[in-house]
This record gives structure tokens, C-alpha cells and sequence, in this order.
């Protein structure tokens, strides 16, 4: 039989933390686009490491996807100019884990198949319905109130036989946690979850100063007498998808045509109309002149990023900002074909998630992000007069664990809320062994 002495503060553990079993660090990547991705596992465990004999009621695991929107709207009555604060949040997806110690099975409460995620989908009605039901049970006196017996008390030790990472005790995973308690020897412990998500799931977005959807994993020790208060540990995931090779957007090239009467016919074009962030794309020119005299003046490229958000009273907030500028290399008329002019250059395409983000539709439009590439060539007409042509091809822009995507440095708060400093951090980073 163990020991145990009274609470102190070296009970606490002195190792306490969530590792996530995925390729990248604390990202799951999830293959296909939102229509065509498979459900997709994920595992991990719950580890500690107690400096002394104690006992638990209890480890249990949530996993919590909010959407937020957090900026000043700026409104136009009459001749002045009115700032509105726009704040919100609901959840969109919570996975609950009951009792680490019985069950490594997780649940999905709110974010399955099928569910409507959004403002008024995240559990309140429940609630309220719940809640007049058990005033409609109160205050009817002809109404029998449901009874719950409680169980005898059930202590199970905790022993070298039980492998470590596996459930230590499965044959217990229908009983009530108010039954349970284990007694748990010094030494360290390594308590395995998994759960299978939705395909469907929403990308976290994090570089919008406006609107974001973050997840982040909570796990709570409940002791007897050994704890004053639960021990809380928090674990920020990012979850992104990335095309797989046969999917369309990543063969798919993108191009316009158009002419100018009198002036020009032209054409622009980029091999792959999908670009992963990070990446490089090429952009090929063709520009056949109508009339003597023309010549090739400056040219710059941009990235202009349109996003739309969903509020809370199902009203839109639409904004765009450009995230990508540059001039393009000068080109000699020597070096071209008078009567046909064929060019080509090359962009880099943002690498750092705050200034650019991937192009995503979620769930009832709650948040769209789109992309437009933007070429700007000027010509120069034989009077010295100076035209310009603009192009604006449609981008998208996807994670991919391949290119040296840049983060937002993200920590978690005692609260539960995800934060962001100054700083930056790889996105990808291989998970050790």
C-alpha cells in the first residue's frame, strides 16, 4: 500500500505537458481541400512526472477551436466618421476527453460531420434548453425528479505491470469519475489520446488582425487532498490542409487575354494558378504591338489579399490589403523580338503567415480569404506619352510543409487564451523521436 502525506507543494509535479504524435511540431497537416478530405487521426499523450506518492481523481483532455473577432469597424454618419468595436467569439470545435486514466477515446461535442458551426451552433441553446427543463422539473410539483444513485467508492493502484503509454485502467471507462480515485507512486507517467477529426476541419488562421480561428489543446489533474487546485496545462495547435498532387488547383495553370485596339494584344499567364506561401512563381508576358513606336516601359507586380468575416448578427465585413509589392527587372528593347514581345520573371511569394494568409472558405462563410496577383506594365507610346496595362489574375495560396513558412510566435495565457508576441517562429519543425 503506498504512503501518502499531507499536501505540499512538492506534490506538484514537476513535469506536466501534452505531446502531439504529428510529422511538425505541435501542426496537423491535413490532405485535400474541404471537400475531399478523408477523416484523419489524431494521437498523442498526456505525460508527467510526480516527485512523490499521490493520489488523483482524474486527467482529462479538451480540445478547443474558437473563432474570434476582434477590430474597429469605421462607419460614415453623415459627414463624420464613427468607430465601431466589433468583439466576438464562439466555439467551433470541442473534443472532450473525460478521464485519461479509463478511456483514451476522445469525443467530438461540437464540430462534427454535420454540425453548423458559428454564432449561436457552439452549445448555448443547448444550455438553455437544459436549463428550462430542469426549471419546468422544480417547479412541478407532479413531476418526479430523476434520482442518481452514487457507487461505492473505487481506489485502484497504480503498478509496474501496467505498461507505460497504454490506458492503465480500460476495464474501468463506464464507471462514474465521482467513484474513481488512483493512487499513483513517484516516477513518470504517460497517458496515451486519440480521437478522429472531421475532414472538413477549418484551417487555423492566425495573420488576420481582424478575425482568426485558433485551437488549442487543455489538459486538467484533479487530485483528492493532495491538490488545492486542479493542475492546468495548455498545448496551441495550428491545423492546416495542403492540396495533394492530384488535385486540380495544383495542375491547373491560370492566364488572361486581352488587347488594347490599335495599341497592343497581350497575354499573361502563370504556370500553377495553386502557389504554396513561401514558394516562387513564374509569370510569362506576351505582348505583340499594333503600332510603330511602342516601347516597354516600367513593370511591378503586387499581391493583393481579399477577406471577408462573418459576425455574430450574421453581417459581413469585407477588407483587403496588399501584401506583396515589387518592381520587376528592366528590360532592353534590344533584348526583344520587335514584333513580339515575350518576357518572363520570376516572384516570391510572402513567407510569414501574419503578412499573408492562405486562401480559405469556412463553414458558413465565416471567413473567406482570397488572393489576386496584380501585374502592372507601362508602355511607352512614340510621343512620349505613357500607357499602362493592368492585370489581375486569381491566386490561391496553400500551406505546404515544404517551403520555410514563417509564424507568429504564440503562447497561452494562465486563462486559457491563445496570445501572440513580438517574434517569429518556424512553422514547420520536424517532431523529434
Amino acid at each position: 500500500m503506498l504512503k501518502f502525506s499531507s499536501y505540499t507543494s512538492a506534490q506538484q509535479p514537476k513535469y506536466f505537458d501534452i505531446r502531439l504524435h504529428t510529422s511538425h511540431r505541435n501542426v496537423l497537416i491535413i490532405d485535400g481541400t474541404n471537400n475531399d478530405s478523408n477523416s484523419i487521426l489524431l494521437t498523442g499523450h498526456v505525460v508527467f512526472s510526480l516527485p512523490e506518492n499521490i493520489a488523483v481523481k482524474k486527467v482529462s483532455l479538451n480540445l478547443i477551436g474558437t473563432y474570434k473577432l476582434d477590430f474597429l469597424e469605421t462607419l460614415k454618419v453623415e459627414k463624420n466618421l464613427v468607430a465601431n468595436a466589433v468583439k466576438a467569439e464562439t466555439c467551433i470545435l470541442k473534443c472532450e476527453w473525460d478521464n485519461l486514466f479509463t478511456n483514451a477515446e476522445g469525443k467530438i461535442l461540437i464540430g462534427n460531420y454535420g454540425d453548423k458551426i458559428g454564432f449561436g451552433n457552439d452549445g448555448s441553446d443547448l444550455s438553455k434548453a437544459t436549463s428550462a427543463l430542469n426549471d419546468l422539473l422544480l417547479n412541478n410539483p407532479k413531476t418526479t425528479k430523476p434520482s442518481i444513485s452514487k457507487g461505492k467508492p473505487i481506489v485502484l493502484e497504480f503498478s509496474n505491470s501496467i505498461p507505460t503509454g497504454e490506458t492503465p485502467f480500460p476495464n474501468h471507462a463506464n464507471v462514474s469519475n465521482d467513484q474513481l480515485s488512483f493512487h499513483l507512486p513517484k516516477g513518470n507517467y504517460s497517458l496515451p489520446f486519440k480521437i478522429v477529426l472531421p475532414g472538413n476541419l477549418p484551417d487555423t488562421v492566425e495573420g488576420l488582425q481582424c478575425g482568426s480561428i485558433l485551437y488549442r489543446f487543455e489538459t486538467k489533474m484533479e487530485g483528492s487532498k493532495h491538490f488545492k487546485v486542479p493542475m492546468i496545462r495548455y498545448k496551441y495547435i495550428r491545423i492546416f490542409r495542403t492540396p495533394i498532387p492530384s488535385d486540380i488547383i495544383v495542375n491547373e495553370d491560370c492566364s488572361i487575354e486581352n488587347s488594347w485596339p490599335n495599341k497592343i494584344q497581350y497575354e499573361v499567364r502563370i504556370p500553377r494558378k495553386a502557389v504554396p506561401i513561401g514558394g516562387k512563381t513564374k509569370i510569362h508576358i506576351l505582348i505583340i504591338p499594333l503600332c510603330k513606336g511602342l516601347k516597354l516601359g516600367k513593370m511591378s507586380a503586387s499581391i493583393q489579399q481579399y477577406f471577408q468575416l462573418k459576425g455574430p448578427k450574421n453581417e459581413s465585413f469585407e477588407d483587403e490589403k496588399t501584401v506583396y509589392k515589387c518592381e520587376l527587372p528592366q528590360i532592353s528593347m534590344d533584348d526583344l523580338n520587335p514584333d513580339r514581345w515575350s518576357l518572363e520573371a520570376k516572384i516570391s511569394i510572402p513567407k510569414k503567415l501574419k503578412q499573408c494568409s492562405q486562401d480559405v472558405t469556412i463553414q458558413n462563410d465565416l471567413i473567406k480569404i482570397r488572393h489576386k496577383l496584380i501585374l502592372n506594365v507601362n508602355l511607352i507610346n512614340d510621343d512620349g506619352h505613357i500607357s499602362q496595362v493592368k492585370s489581375k489574375l486569381p491566386i490561391i495560396f496553400y500551406i505546404s510543409p515544404m517551403e520555410p513558412i514563417v509564424a507568429r510566435d504564440a503562447y497561452i495565457d494562465s486563462n486559457g487564451k491563445v496570445r501572440f508576441k513580438a517574434g517569429k517562429v518556424p512553422l514547420f519543425e520536424n517532431e523529434e523521436e
